[in-house]
C-alpha cells in the first residue's frame, strides 16, 4: 500500500486547497499505467459519479483500477459517502470489466487509510 500511496501522493501534494479522486489504471500484470485526477470535490460535498473514475480506464484499455480519495483536511477516515461511493464504482466496474482493486482514502499529510 505504501508504493500506491506514494505513486498518488506525487500527484496530490500541491493540490491542498479542495479534494478529489485520483485513478491509478493497471495493466493486466498490474503494472501501472496512468494516474489521471477524475474529479474535484466541492468546499461542501463529494458527487463523484462512476463515468468519471471510469473514463481515464476505458480511455486506457485498463483491467483495473485503484481510486484515491483526497481529504485535504487531514482526516483520512473514511466517511458514510466515501462508502457509498465505493460500492457504486465497484459495481460500474464490474459492468464494464475494470475491477476496482482498492480505494485509498489519502490526505497531503503522508497518511492514507
Amino acid at each position: 500500500m505504501e508504493v500506491v500511496y506514494e505513486v498518488f501522493k506525487r500527484k496530490i501534494t500541491h493540490l491542498v486547497i479542495v479534494g478529489g479522486y485520483f485513478t491509478l489504471a493497471l495493466n493486466t500484470k498490474n503494472s501501472f499505467i496512468v494516474v489521471q485526477r477524475c474529479h474535484v470535490d466541492s468546499f461542501k460535498a463529494s458527487l463523484v459519479h462512476p463515468s468519471e473514475v471510469s473514463k481515464p480506464a476505458i480511455l486506457n484499455n485498463v483491467a483495473s483500477v485503484i481510486v484515491a480519495n483526497q481529504h485535504p483536511s487531514g482526516d483520512i477516515t473514511p466517511s458514510l459517502e466515501d462508502i457509498n461511493v465505493l460500492k457504486i464504482l465497484v459495481e460500474a466496474g464490474k459492468l464494464l470489466g475494470i475491477e476496482v482493486l482498492v480505494h485509498l482514502v489519502v490526505s497531503n499529510n503522508n497518511n492514507f487509510y
